[in-house]
């Protein structure tokens, strides 16, 4: 990517900050997504130099490991929704694959017209325009909500709200399966990033929204992902590992070299209802 591609992606991203500073209503949030998958489409997504042919992040067949870790957790015909689908890639594999009835929801009018358009729908699958924080649905309609790259996206003061919502449309015991990165991961671009956490203060929020029972997957994209759960020894561990790199500050130095890539972890968290 150009360097001028660049500078405009840093615009649009501040764009975002300045404008929920002003007013995070869902007209605002859907404006600058659909600016910002506009570019997307244009250039490729910026982080990784590359474009995809009409497909805002990647082909219809490509899972990540987080992709991957996510899939497994999922079992057939199970009726779930995923909020910010993004280019809507995990809700088409797992209509198609695991026979699920899936309802995909974006801020982004954009989002929703390519996914509709390269991800055929079928009566178990349908992308909608929706709001992550006042969720159009009735109480206890699924029994999976999955989000990946979403929360961090999300102001602070919206996140309760968030999970309240999830809580609510998920059925008794359901299972709220999300993927977040750790706020100690540097970025060269963290624009569209507004609140992120380390897993201590993710795992305390949790609790104090009224889930339980959770299940920690490790994920990074380079070497390492643990697609069974974390034992609670080694949740402790990797909280006591990020509070280290915090206080250190070595974490901002990891992005040289792509060291970040090996040593900072991300997470899939499975919490329930």
């Amino acid at each position: 990517m150009k360097n001028e591609d660049f500078k405009k992606e840093l615009e649009l991203t501040n764009e975002l900050k300045n404008a929920v500073n002003k007013n995070s209503d869902s007209s605002t949030f859907s404006r600058i997504y659909n600016n910002y998958h506009e570019f997307i489409l244009k250039n490729g997504l910026p982080s990784e130099k590359r474009k995809k042919d009409g497909y805002l992040y990647a082909p219809p067949n490509y899972q990540n490991l987080a992709e991957k870790i996510i899939f497994k957790l999922i079992p057939k015909n199970s009726k779930l929704l995923e909020i910010g689908f993004g280019d809507g890639r995990l809700s088409y594999q797992l209509a198609r694959g695991k026979n699920c009835a899936v309802t995909a929801i974006d801020i982004s009018d954009v989002a929703v017209k390519i996914a509709q358009k390269n991800f055929r729908l079928s009566p178990t699958l349908n992308y909608l325009k929706a709001d992550a924080r006042k969720l159009p649905f009735q109480n206890e309609s699924f029994d999976f909500v999955l989000s990946k790259d979403l929360i961090e996206h999300l102001p602070a003061k919206d996140h309760r709200n968030h999970f309240n919502e999830v809580k609510r449309v998920l059925k008794n015991n359901g299972l709220y399966i999300f993927f977040t990165p750790s706020k100690i991961i540097p970025r060269k671009s963290r624009g569209l990033h507004l609140k992120e956490y380390n897993l201590r203060e993710l795992l305390e929020r949790l609790v104090e929204y009224g889930f339980k029972n959770e299940k920690i997957y490790l994920v990074q994209t380079a070497i390492l992902g643990i697609s069974s759960s974390l034992p609670k020894f080694l949740i402790k561990t990797v909280g006591t590992y990020e509070t280290l790199m915090e206080k250190t500050k070595i974490h901002k130095l990891l992005i040289f070299g792509g060291m970040h890539k090996f040593l900072l972890p991300r997470y899939i968290i499975s919490a329930q209802k």
